[in-house]
């Protein structure tokens, strides 16, 4: 897919690029959010070009090992995510680009360690922070996720064929480098140097050994990625090959040869791998370039490195290179040693003398003269004195003080040694002061002097000089021994004889013949054509040394691809094969046939897989296959897969007979695995069915089937006692219907004895009487039945009925029909203002039979009654009820508990966390109904609303609010009080400004409160919760005997019951008007409701918020305000006699703060003041 300006994947689409699909735009490349890029190829491709690649939140999945070229920039900005999976190192990094940015963004996930980016060129790769999980290696040209330091230059076909690297930092150097040719890469050629020392062995390759060839010192190469590769190493120099278990298939080819370092000292020119063996071809006994292993015979390197020989363990050195000599096992120098020679020291430097192995200084003077110079020299060493000096005299035989005799061949001359030709011409050796021999070119006269002779050039043997004969080149004796070229010695003269293309002649015979022919000893020594398939041949046409191009050398044969072409499956292309077809077996670059009895083979003698009628045994021979016997299924090339019943597998694949007693058997002949139709296997030994106690069957020998009572066992060895289900369920269901039955008869007795017992207990607590024997009038009703009185008055006995206590009164009824009726009360509509039980409940009548039935009422509320009681009576023959009425009314006594007919309504003042305040009127009095809201827990809540309820029922004070009552009804409840016409201290100091209301009026409120708490406390009652809301304002004239009064009971709570836990109670108050010690959560007493009238006071003297909201932003504010301590200064506009009684009582210590008797007091003696 080509894209000439830009490709977006966009929404929740994805594209999925497999290994034979690409992507190639001269623009941009996005994947955008929730869309996806799949790269699935596995050929180690480049599948996307494009001149930028931007990932904005989208996902790029690499499954492969395919890669991506960016031209300019990779953007991973918006939170991309990259995939990898089954990505490592050994494959070629997912991103070939020079420039990165937002990488710090990009979510990795991810398998393995691999590598991110490679760098386009030469230059470092930007916009990359390396830290503890990403690496920046070869100068920041490539990016890495992990730890490793493995670096893998893969060698890959470019578009004009040629074989180069893929990363641009290859190829690289040092121990962990890998060149690692990709699958499209079938053969490649590489200069490898020689080295002295292998630093690398296969085996410390750790995952990757049996993939990774070592050649020379230090070069590596990965097959990871390739299988049936051919290498071609240019090396002029030998180099070794190292390999562990190597699993692919590869041939190697050397220009010179390959060390083989595990065999003996072996220099081969192929090798070949193939699951994990290695074969090589045209070998030598030669280490050309590596040390010898003298012990081992091997080609090895020695650790002393000046070492040319060593023995095993290559620790002992038992030969020196050139400038080095042996010393206990180990090369080393000898200084001032100009020239070492056979492990001697032959010439020192100037001014050093050789000496035990040693230069030494020349200073071999024994006595000296007082100047300094040398009067007599150590003659040990030859030196002689000459003008005072002790100096060394060359080629010398004896010395003492002076040379004595020089060495043969030299002449003593002023006490040196000069040569004899120096002194006597032409000489060699002289003695006595004549010539004993001339040199080659003179003759001894007979004076004893050597002159030189006419001869210039000796040609003989002897150094003489003889008559030439055409054509001749060597003498001996005056006879010519050998003739030139192609010239043949016959009788001491070289004659022309032409042997047609011979190169050389030797004698008689031609010695070398041009290329493309031989010597043939049938034709006396003619050069013979070779055959036309070789380029050079020996002894016979066929005989090939060398080949034309484009064949090979395969035993001493010429071929050609051509020629492999039905036995070879891969060729080299310059000539022979890598892999062979079944059936044949590589030998060198050629395949040879292997053995009959072998499908397939590595050599002539070793057979991979037999032939179709050949098994292979586990001794890897191949044998016929009817040798085995047996066997069950057909014998095929991998022997017998399931051995006959009565025989055992053995060797793996091959039968051997079982013992008699058995079916089958394992190994051992002993040891069954079946048996026969009536016998049981028992411990590998097969047993007679009737030696297995209470066993019926046998199957498959195990038994199958016992007697009653009994069942096999698991593994059919022997029975085991077992009950049998059905039996045992027969018996439990018996059992089980005798018990039902069993309690159907009890439960009927006990249902009569009960039946009995009621009608006795009836009898005892109900009135049953005869109505023909009663004097009671009764008066009939439809349906059967007649009642006594006609109406039911609940005020014939008691002129009120109290409320909350039951009243009672007698009721009768009778039955008239002829068939006894179920008689029962029941109220005509639901009743809310009493409570009604009727006793007995229910009772059955007789004809002619009564019953006085006992009605009781518990008014709830004050309230007149007057309803209809409903007399229900049922015929036991029919079933048919029947329903008559009956009046019933009443008077109630007065009380608090106020009837909700009684009040009215008119609208509605406000709301609190007690419910909803409605302003309406009962009994003509204008009251404020505080009507309870809806609570979670309402039993708690109406627990505390008679509480109180009570309270206020019990307080008779002008300066507490006066409360009417409540109503108990459920969804009615509700509270009545006096209505205040200004509302609260709260209300007022909102709705008006404080200029409007004078001093005078304020200190009287606070006057009024202070009698209601003073009133409360005296009563042994705390209110808990004093503040300006519930202080209700009833007049605002100064005045009036009462112009505000408390209000607000809910919190209040009598004294004697705190006195053991007064501490903070959540809810109780608000938080800006509480005592320290409350929001402390210690225990308080009176003193705490002084504070809350304290900070009160401050506010209805102000006329503002005490705590405002600007100085105090949080509830908590204030809490840490007064818990520290702190109060308020006192404000302009209050007098210092009002502040001097609120500071007294908001102290912070509770025994330092007022009392209510003293503040109403103090109030009060204020207020007269005004």
């Amino acid at each position: 897919m080509i894209g000439f300006n830009k490709i977006e994947i966009k929404g929740s689409s994805f594209v999925e690029l497999n290994s034979n699909a690409g992507v190639e735009t001269s623009g941009d490349f996005k994947i955008s959010e929730n869309s996806n890029l799949y790269l699935r190829g596995e050929n180690d491709k480049k599948v996307v070009i494009s001149k930028k690649l931007i990932c904005d939140k989208g996902v790029l999945t690499s499954f492969g090992n395919s890669y991506i070229i960016i031209n300019e920039e990779l953007s991973l900005g918006g939170n991309c995510k990259v995939n990898f999976t089954a990505r490592t190192i050994r494959d070629i990094p997912l991103f070939q680009v020079n420039k990165v940015s937002n990488f710090d963004k990009t979510i990795l996930a991810f398998d393995n360690q691999f590598d991110i980016a490679f760098a386009n060129t030469n230059q470092s790769i930007t916009g990359i922070t390396p830290n503890n999980d990403v690496k920046m290696l070869q100068n920041n040209r490539l990016v890495r996720f992990g730890d490793s330091t493995k670096l893998f230059c893969h060698l890959g076909v470019s578009s004009s064929g040629d074989v180069e690297y893929i990363e641009s930092y290859c190829p690289c150097s040092g121990a962990d480098c890998y060149i690692t040719p990709l699958s499209s890469v079938t053969s490649f050629k590489i200069d490898i140097a020689s080295d002295k020392l292998q630093t690398k062995k296969a085996y410390e390759m750790g995952e990757i050994f049996n993939e990774v060839v070592v050649l020379g010192s230090n070069n590596l190469f990965s097959f990871a990625k390739t299988d049936g590769v051919v290498m071609y190493s240019n090396n002029k120099n030998s180099v070794s090959i190292q390999m562990n278990e190597m699993t692919k298939e590869a041939l190697f080819i050397s220009n010179s040869s390959f060390l083989i370092s595990q065999q003996f000292k072996q220099a081969c020119k192929y090798c070949y791998t193939n699951n994990g063996n290695m074969t090589c071809n045209n070998c030598t006994n030669e280490c050309p370039d590596y040390k010898y292993n003298a012990t081992g015979k091997e080609c090895s390197s020695c650790q002393d490195l000046n070492c040319e020989s060593c023995t095993i363990g290559v620790d002992v050195c038992l030969k020196c290179g050139g400038g080095y000599y042996l010393i206990n096992g180990k090369c080393g120098t000898i200084p001032r040693c100009q020239l070492i020679q056979s492990n001697r020291c032959r010439k020192c430097d100037n001014g050093y003398l050789l000496k035990e192995m040693k230069c030494v200084t020349v200073d071999n003077c024994v006595d000296k003269k007082v100047d300094g110079s040398c009067l007599i020299c150590d003659d040990k060493d030859n030196t002689v004195n000459i003008n005072g000096n002790c100096e060394h005299v060359d080629n010398t035989k004896i010395v003492h003080q002076t040379v004595i005799s020089c060495e043969s061949g030299f002449v003593l001359n002023k006490s040196l040694c000069n040569k004899c030709d120096s002194t006597y011409p032409n000489s060699v050796l002289c003695e006595n002061g004549k010539t004993t021999k001339c040199d080659d070119k003179s003759k001894m006269s007979l004076s004893g002097t050597c002159e030189i002779d006419s001869c210039v050039s000796p040609n003989d043997e002897n150094g003489k000089c003889k008559p030439e004969i055409d054509g001749c080149s060597k003498y001996a004796n005056t006879r010519c021994v050998e003739c030139q070229g192609n010239l043949i010695l016959s009788q001491n003269t070289c004659i022309q004889i032409e042997v047609k293309n011979c190169t050389q002649m030797k004698l008689t015979k031609c010695v070398r013949c041009e290329d493309g022919y031989y010597i043939d000893e049938t034709t006396n020594g003619e050069c013979s054509s070779c055959n036309t398939n070789c380029k050079t041949c020996i002894s016979n046409s066929t005989f090939c040394l060398s080949c034309n191009e484009k064949q090979f050398l395969s035993n001493h044969k010429c071929l050609t691809n051509k020629d492999l072409e039905n036995v070879c499956t891969q060729f080299v292309p310059s000539g022979g094969c890598v892999k062979c077809i079944n059936g044949y077996y590589r030998n060198g670059l050629s395949c040879e046939k292997c053995d009959v009895k072998c499908g397939t083979c590595n050599n002539k003698e070793m057979c991979l897989t037999c032939n179709e009628t050949n098994y292979k045994t586990a001794n890897n021979e191949c044998k016929p296959q009817s040798d085995v016997i047996g066997c069950k299924v057909e014998v095929t090339q991998n022997g017998c897969l399931q051995c006959s019943d009565g025989y055992y597998t053995v060797n793996t694949n091959e039968c051997g007979k079982c013992d008699e007693s058995c079916l089958t058997c394992l190994l051992l002949n002993n040891k069954c695995t079946s048996c026969g139709d009536t016998q049981v296997l028992v411990d590998s030994k097969c047993l007679n069915v009737s030696e297995i106690s209470n066993c019926n069957e046998v199957t498959k020998s195990k038994c199958s089937k016992c007697t009653f009572w009994h069942v096999p066992s698991d593994d059919g060895t022997y029975c085991n006692s077992k009950a049998v289900w059905w039996v045992i369920l027969i018996i439990v269901l018996f059992i089980l219907l005798v018990v039902i039955i069993v309690i159907i008869l009890i439960m009927i007795l006990f249902n009569y004895l009960l039946q009995r017992k009621h009608e006795k207990k009836l009898e005892k607590t109900t009135t049953l009487f005869s109505m023909n024997k009663s004097n009671i009038q009764f008066v009939r009703l439809p349906s059967g039945i007649c009642i006594s009185p006609d109406q039911i008055d609940l005020n014939l006995e008691v002129q009120e009925l109290p409320i909350e206590t039951e009243t009672k009164v007698l009721f009768c009824v009778g039955n008239t029909k002829r068939m006894s009726l179920k008689v029962q009360f029941s109220l005509k509509s639901d009743v809310t203002k009493f409570t009604m039980k009727c006793s007995p409940d229910i009772v059955t009548l007789k004809k002619g039979f009564a019953c006085e039935f006992s009605i009781g009422i518990t008014p709830i509320c004050t309230s007149k009654i007057d309803t209809t009681l409903l007399v229900i009576s049922k015929s036991l023959k029919d079933g048919k009820e029947n329903y008559n009425e009956v009046k019933m009314v009443g008077i109630t006594a007065q009380s608090t508990r106020i009837d909700p007919d009684e009040l009215k309504e008119e609208k509605k003042l406000g709301e609190g966390s007690f419910g909803i305040v409605v302003k309406g009127t009962f009994r003509n009095n204008t009251v404020a109904i505080k009507k309870m809201k809806e609570v979670s827990n309402e039993k708690v809540a109406m627990v505390e609303f008679t509480k109180e309820v009570e309270m206020l029922d019990k307080f008779r004070s002008e300066y507490i609010v006066h409360f009417y009552g409540a109503v108990f009804i459920p969804n009615k409840v509700c509270m009545v009080t006096e209505f205040a016409p200004f509302g609260s201290l709260q209300d007022l100091i909102s709705k008006r400004k404080s200029n409007e209301v004078n001093m005078k009026l304020k200190i009287k409120f606070m006057l009024d409160a202070s009698k209601g708490l003073l009133y409360l406390h005296e009563n042994g009652i705390l209110h808990r919760d004093i503040k300006p809301d519930n202080l209700l304002v009833f007049s605002l004239e100064s005045n009036d005997t009462v112009n505000a009064k408390l209000t607000d009971f809910g919190s209040a709570r009598n004294i004697n019951m705190l006195m053991t836990n007064m501490t903070f109670t959540k809810g109780i108050g608000t938080p800006k008007y509480m005592a320290p010690e409350i929001l402390e959560k210690e225990k308080y007493k009176k003193e705490a409701d002084v504070y809350s009238l304290a900070i009160t006071m401050y506010e209805c003297f102000t006329w503002a918020d005490v705590f405002p909201k600007t100085q105090f932003k949080y509830p908590w504010d204030i809490v840490n305000y007064i818990s520290n301590g702190k109060r308020l200064t006192k404000p302009d506009n209050v007098d210092t006699q009002l502040f001097v009684i609120i500071t007294q009582a908001w102290q912070q210590s509770t025994t330092a703060r007022s009392d209510i008797q003293s503040v109403s007091k103090e109030l009060r003696s204020v207020y007269m003041k005004c």
